[in-house]
């Protein structure tokens, strides 16, 4: 595809002197990059179709330290949802920093669809539309350290609410919209944020009091996460293209197509989720991968007994939406038919629409817990009325503008 003047709406009146006539060329330049890279990645893609049902077992260890599977894609059969229950856990937040004073408003919500012949009935925790809650922050905290206290508290009432889930019903499972562990970028610093490093450590108490119950009950616990940048797979690509070569002999492929194309630089431009969305077709999931890299700091907060347990996979779920990130819980020592059992539910349970490949209990539960600013304005006013003149109560000077 070649890029033209004619693909972007250019208005008539631009002079062709003026400097919207180069901002416009950037954007063209940038439009021809991105076809570029487009067909590289088609090509690349192509050129490792022959790994979709390859045993990648003679590349041991490098393939057992990383997979779970020695084959790279598996093809998923779908359940009959009649008669299961799989509950959806989403949360909402808001959160507004004022002169010496963080406001920080969050609500999570818990639908349990129990399947029926011809449609789910649907159960919340607490309710359709609960009360958020509300958190204050007095401490003079940067903005990074204020967002990450707004996440971790976000975090820790979702978890929460997932735990009480058991008190009135034992799904076969139970989905969290995103990760089903703190990213790295949630772990505070415990020495530079005492406080909130404490924060976290009960927040791991919390997620393993969850992988208990679930444990306990026999119920799978998966996150989902709708959008990733994560790398991972595709990085692993670029570790066994190499060895490949050296078996080139036994594997009766065309290997110099892969060559050809300087893959290490197509690889460095890859997310895991670009690469997938073509090498995947509708209704395969890629083998399962350990859930650590290389006992990352996170590893070591968790009880090994659970830390052990968390492994993830990509699922293409419908033909026009990107793979879905999928994190789970293990339940017993042969963790492969946990996976299949999951993905054999969030697979039809998550290709109703075509562009939006989402599990549909997500889907209803993040519209009940969304959160609007208002809210929080609303909270804001009657604390004002309530201290009128406070200075903690100022708002920051870019919203108070007098003109």
């Amino acid at each position: 595809m070649t890029i033209s003047n004619a693909n972007l709406f250019i208005p008539k009146n631009v002079d062709s002197k003026s400097d919207d006539i180069g901002f416009l060329e950037n954007i063209l330049d940038l439009a021809q990059k991105i076809s570029n890279h487009e067909k590289r990645k088609l090509k690349f893609v192509s050129s490792l179709d022959f790994l979709r049902d390859l045993d990648l077992s003679f590349l041991s260890p490098i393939v057992h330290d990383e997979l779970g599977e020695t084959v790279l894609v598996h093809k998923v059969n779908p359940t009959n949802l009649t008669g299961l229950t799989v509950a959806g856990v989403d949360g909402g937040l808001i959160s507004k920093s004022l002169h010496n004073f963080d406001l920080v408003l969050t609500r999570a919500v818990a639908c349990i669809f129990h399947f029926q012949k011809n449609r789910p009935v649907v159960q919340y925790i607490t309710s359709e539309s609960p009360r958020p809650l509300l958190h204050y922050n007095f401490k003079p905290y940067s903005r990074t350290e204020t967002d990450l206290f707004a996440t971790l508290e976000r975090i820790k009432c979702e978890i929460k609410l997932a735990q009480s889930i058991f008190n009135n019903a034992t799904p076969e499972a139970i989905l969290l919209d995103g990760s089903i562990l703190p990213l790295p970028s949630d772990r505070p610093s415990s020495l530079n944020n005492p406080q909130l490093y404490r924060k976290y450590e009960t927040l791991i108490k919390e997620f393993e009091s969850l992988y208990d119950l679930c444990l306990t009950h026999k119920t799978i616990l998966a996150g989902c996460i709708k959008d990733t940048r994560s790398s991972r797979l595709v990085k692993f690509l670029g570790k066994i293209i190499p060895n490949l070569f050296h078996h080139k002999d036994n594997l009766n492929v065309d290997l110099n197509k892969i060559f050809e194309l300087d893959y290490r630089k197509v690889i460095e431009l890859l997310r895991d989720t670009d690469f997938l969305s073509t090498f995947l077709e509708v209704g395969e999931r890629t083998a399962v991968m350990n859930y650590f890299e290389n006992k990352a700091p996170i590893y070591k907060d968790l009880d090994p007994y659970f830390a052990d347990r968390l492994k993830l996979f990509y699922l293409k779920t419908v033909e026009y939406d990107i793979p879905m990130r999928v994190e789970v819980l293990t339940l017993n020592s042969t963790p492969l038919k946990t996976i299949r059992k999951i993905s054999s539910i969030l697979y039809p349970l998550s290709s109703y629409h075509s562009k939006y490949g989402v599990p549909t209990v997500l889907i209803e539960a993040d519209a009940r817990a969304k959160l609007n600013e208002n809210d929080l304005e609303l909270i804001y006013d009657m604390l004002y009325d309530s201290v009128p003149g406070s200075i903690k109560l100022l708002k920051l000077r870019r919203y108070r503008r007098p003109f």
